[in-house]
């Protein structure tokens, strides 16, 4: 009988930087099911944007799906495009990573890397004026990219979390 060595073979993918399609994920975990691998490790949320609808916070999705955050630079690293995947969507890509024998494990990058959570809410990140400053003038990583952290010293930023 053949059986994997390992119980934990995994992928990770970064959608909180790049917005992956829903019909390209399922592509992804039909391939991931050929390969036997049985976790997708998704890395959802980041500074650049937040593309998870959110019912109770729409702000959210409305306004972080769409910031506009630079890893290196404008050629490489396209704007987010706005979109976001919605609660249904999210429900029935977990459910078809479960018909495959793969587990999601979401990953909301916090408490730091939370700029995209701020956009339209900004009590709810700290700012940090002289790091920003800094990376402006430095040209690393492009000027709009500072991985604020959320204010976690406000009480409502600890029921949203």
């Amino acid at each position: 009988t053949e059986s994997p060595t390992m119980a934990v073979r995994g992928l990770l993918i970064d959608t909180g930087r790049t917005f992956l399609s829903p019909k390209f994920l399922e592509e992804l975990l039909n391939a991931m099911a050929l390969l036997r691998l049985n976790y997708l490790h998704w890395h959802l949320t980041d500074d650049q944007s937040f593309p998870i609808e959110s019912l109770q916070h729409p702000s959210l999705h409305q306004n972080g799906s769409g910031w506009l955050g630079y890893i290196h630079n404008k050629e490489r690293c396209p704007q987010p495009s706005g979109q976001f995947y919605t609660q249904d969507t999210l429900r029935h890509l977990v459910g078809y990573a479960g018909r495959h024998g793969i587990r999601i494990i979401p990953e909301l990058d916090m408490p730091g890397h939370a700029r995209s959570w701020g956009v339209g809410n900004e009590s709810w990140i700290l700012p940090c004026p002289r790091w920003h400053a800094k990376r402006k003038n430095s040209g690393v990583k492009g000027e709009y990219v500072v991985n604020l952290p959320l204010n976690i010293g406000n009480k409502y930023v600890w029921k949203i979390v």
